[in-house]
């Protein structure tokens, strides 16, 4: 691992986002099993990406502990002899755990988007397979991770970052250990191909290929929705839509924009140093001051935080972004149990639509009498082709 001042920063930076991970992780199973009855499938989903990513964060913080307190080789110090490898048995089970629940944590946070799209998204004719069956899912998210990640750890290929580039700074770790590498990958050993397509073929298969895939599917997922949404409000009559209704949609296409658009602020920054410095590693050259100021120092603390920080900005989202996750939280911690006058109007993306009992129809709800029935009768024969409700708003939200 790299060393000197900036990259005691990157480690401390590693270590406090791991720590807010712990925090918002812990808050999110607290929420859950306080408010058990706000609780939905979709949100059950969100528990299993909480685990995932309590576990990034424990390998996260073991690693850049172990990089600030020089229990790790530095690259530096690795061995000049291609033909010694340097073994850190504590490097290979953080990289283990690491690597193994970042490729889970990528997995369930696709299933979250298709389970909020299905909640949102779905008529009451329809019933999504992830209703029905939840354990595709968890061979996917539990067993690919497993399948892809073993192999690595048997055949010796998980330990010490130590390719090197101008600099000193490792290919894309953000301070912890993932598949082993140095320098001597390089060169042709014992009349054997350079192993440096190999090594950049693992970091692909166990992590990067499959975030590069996350920023894809997980946009168009929630950008879905959002078009969605729209077009049924657009189609829907007004005499079925009220204030609190609009105001809802309001807040889950802002939530809807905010989900992708974090996911890909707290990972791009270690898929551009992967792209770029393994671009410069397999062909030595020289590189500009730029170059390293921006890719191995800025983006390598964005990288040290944002890999590590996702149970946090989970728990932003999901428990205090979501008012009545909030407000049972808060009633809960002044003891002064569920006591709103009003059930709250919310869309949220950790939420169904679905309700076990008809909510009172709103105040603020114009009363059709007799002469409003006969226009919206006459309208109707004219072929407005909009008097029906949409099946999205037919739930009571």
């Amino acid at each position: 691992m790299p060393c000197g001042t900036f990259a005691v920063v990157t480690y401390s930076a590693a270590i406090i986002s791991s720590v807010l991970s712990w925090i918002g992780c812990v808050l999110i199973f607290v929420a859950w099993f306080l408010c058990k009855d706000t609780g939905s499938s979709s949100r059950r989903f969100l528990l299993f990406l909480t685990l995932a990513d309590f576990l990034v964060a424990v390998g996260n913080f073991m690693g850049a502990s172990a990089s600030l307190l020089g229990k790790y080789n530095t690259i530096d110090q690795q061995d000049e002899d291609c033909d010694v490898d340097i073994v850190n048995n504590t490097c290979i089970i953080q990289s283990f755990m690491s690597t193994y629940a970042s490729l889970a944590s990528f997995f369930w946070n696709c299933f979250v988007a298709l389970k909020v799209r299905q909640a949102i998204l779905k008529t009451d004719t329809v019933q999504s397979w992830l209703d029905r069956r939840e354990w595709p899912a968890h061979v996917v998210s539990w067993g690919i991770p497993l399948v892809i990640t073993y192999p690595l750890l048997a055949t010796g290929n998980l330990g010490e970052d130590l390719a090197s580039i101008t600099n000193g700074s490792s290919i894309a770790s953000g301070g912890w250990c993932w598949i082993r590498s140095s320098d001597c990958d390089l060169q042709s050993l014992h009349g054997q191909s350079p192993r440096w397509p190999l090594v950049i073929f693992m970091m692909t298969i166990s992590g990067k290929g499959w975030e590069i895939l996350a920023y894809v599917f997980i946009p168009v997922v929630y950008f879905q929705m959002k078009s969605k949404l729209k077009r049924t409000i657009r189609h829907t009559t007004k005499l079925y839509i009220n204030k609190n209704t609009i105001e809802a949609v309001k807040r889950a296409d802002r939530v809807m924009t905010l989900v992708p658009l974090l996911f890909l602020c707290l990972r791009i920054w270690g898929t551009i140093r992967f792209v770029a410095n393994t671009i410069v590693w397999v062909t030595p050259g020289n590189t500009s001051a730029t170059y390293e100021i921006v890719v191995n120092h800025i983006f390598w603390l964005l990288q040290a935080i944002g890999d590590s920080g996702q149970g946090f900005v989970n728990c932003i989202i999901y428990c205090f972004m979501t008012t009545s996750i909030r407000q049972k939280l808060l009633d809960r911690l002044y003891c002064r149990g569920d006591k709103s006058p009003e059930k709250l109007t919310e869309l949220e993306p950790g939420d169904s639509f679905a309700a076990d009992k008809p909510e009172p129809e709103p105040d603020n709800i114009h009363k059709l009498d007799s002469s409003d029935k006969d226009k919206i009768s006459n309208s109707t024969e004219k072929g407005s082709g909009h008097s029906e409700q949409s099946p999205l708003l037919q739930r009571p939200l």
